[in-house]
């Protein structure tokens, strides 16, 4: 996955891998939330291709920064302005009964499309900057779509690529440096977790189920998935 996004960022001329990165972390948002709440007998929102069709750019874009918005509310409760303006105008149209009040909304929905910076890999000017932020948009959908991110134990497929991110991007561009993981590993499996749990487990006054970790600089979060994954064996 690392180097299929790395080609895209090159085809596309994109040098700023930070911004990349980040948009890329907004991607994966809107996938998990599409895999959390789709049951496993349906199609996934999160791909290019509806009903067998490639699908229209805009279509793509409304439906991925539909569903990251709805992981915003649902992960860290933070409602974005312009759904709720865009709601608003909605209910004044059908109080006015404006003709052709779709159209209206969804000259709107472009014009905010074209400013809202969620996906803007490359800073949108004109048309032509905005279809190209589109293009790269689907690329990274194909490239991602594949791959399931929700999982029951940790993948080192996602592990491997926020890895190479990390050491690639923001080490070089920002100056930070990350914990590598086989040492965040052996870190916490020394910990003793097991004993911990058994000691806690056995207090019925207690009203804490697991040993709690707190990482206070949190950076690849390598310390808490490597914990997460020790207290799944347990």
């Amino acid at each position: 996955m690392f180097h299929g996004f790395l080609t895209i960022l090159r085809k596309h001329g994109i040098s700023d891998k930070t911004n990349a990165f980040n948009k890329v972390l907004n991607l994966f948002i809107a996938k998990i939330v599409d895999e959390f709440n789709t049951p496993d007998d349906k199609a996934l929102s999160f791909q290019n291709y509806m009903g067998g069709e490639n699908e229209p750019l805009e279509t793509l874009y409304t439906r991925i920064e539909n569903l990251y918005s709805q992981g915003l509310r649902d992960f860290i409760k933070i409602y974005i302005d312009t759904d709720k303006d865009i709601n608003k105008i909605k209910q004044i149209l059908n109080i006015e009964g404006i003709n052709d009040e779709s159209e209206l909304v969804h000259r709107i929905e472009h014009l905010l499309s074209k400013v809202n910076a969620d996906f803007q890999f490359k800073d949108v000017y004109d048309n032509q900057t905005y279809i190209d932020n589109l293009n790269i948009l689907k690329e990274l959908v194909d490239l991602i779509a594949p791959y399931k991110l929700k999982y029951a134990k940790k993948q080192q497929f996602l592990g491997d690529f926020f890895e190479s991110i990390l050491s690639n991007g923001f080490k070089q561009e920002a100056g930070q440096f990350f914990t590598p993981v086989p040492l965040a590993h052996f870190i916490v499996s020394s910990l003793p977790l097991p004993q911990r749990t058994k000691t806690i487990i056995s207090d019925e006054s207690s009203r804490q189920l697991l040993p709690r970790m707190i990482d206070f600089a949190c950076g690849s979060g390598h310390f808490i998935t490597e914990y997460m994954d020790e207290m799944q064996k347990i």
